[in-house]
């Protein structure tokens, strides 16, 4: 009943749209924390990167970033990058990609396997122009710049908190997006075009909540 309270008064802060998680804590009592974050509906993309095997969730805290602009074919087209991962010592990555092939997934898997770096990997969310949106609200939630074919140096991003499950992923930030969230108003206020308009409501209000 107490648990069933405070849930409640956390929703009616934070809205009906927003996600309440309950974790068992080595606290006594009952604390409440509010996490600015986005969730969308791509999950993980292979059960290998699930952490809690009883809730099939992958979940890190403080994990680097990278945003792909596209599908990556084969493990060739992202080797060098991964040999610097492994190089600095980085032994976690949340990779999100327009797709990733099986090959990919199972090099992936191999080099969890022998202890090198876990990545945890999802598709970009939305489609057409909004896959375009959630790639820069990803950006700006994380501080990673997207990587392109033209890129020379990769920027890493970073989260707070990753939660992924088959279907559905949950991204805390480690940055300040109130910026970000400003400026998605802005230029909501520069436009009369309806359609534009529902899509930056739309996207001030998942990340606010």
């Amino acid at each position: 009943e107490e648990l069933g309270k405070v849930v409640a008064e956390t929703i009616e802060k934070i809205g009906l749209d927003s996600v309440v998680t309950v974790e068992e804590s080595q606290a006594m009592g009952i604390t409440v924390e509010i996490a600015e974050g986005l969730k969308f509906d791509k999950g993980w993309l292979s059960p290998f990167m699930v952490t809690d095997i009883e809730r099939m969730e992958a979940v890190y805290e403080d994990i680097p970033v990278i945003i792909f602009d596209k599908k990556i074919n084969s493990f060739s087209d992202i080797k060098p990058i991964m040999d610097q991962f492994v190089a600095k010592k980085i032994s976690t990555l949340f990779l999100i990609a327009e797709d990733v092939d099986e090959s990919v997934l199972k090099g992936f898997a191999f080099m969890k396997f022998k202890g090198l770096t876990s990545v945890v990997a999802i598709k970009t969310p939305g489609i057409g122009d909004m896959k375009k949106f959630c790639i820069e609200d990803l950006c700006a939630l994380t501080g990673a710049e997207l990587w392109t074919e033209q890129s020379t140096e990769v920027k890493l991003g970073k989260a707070k908190k990753v939660l992924s499950k088959k279907d559905s992923t949950i991204i805390q930030s480690a940055q300040d997006i109130k910026t970000w969230i400003t400026t998605l108003r802005t230029r909501r206020g520069m436009t009369e075009n309806k359609w534009e308009i529902d899509q930056y409501d739309e996207r001030i209000a998942k990340l606010s909540n």
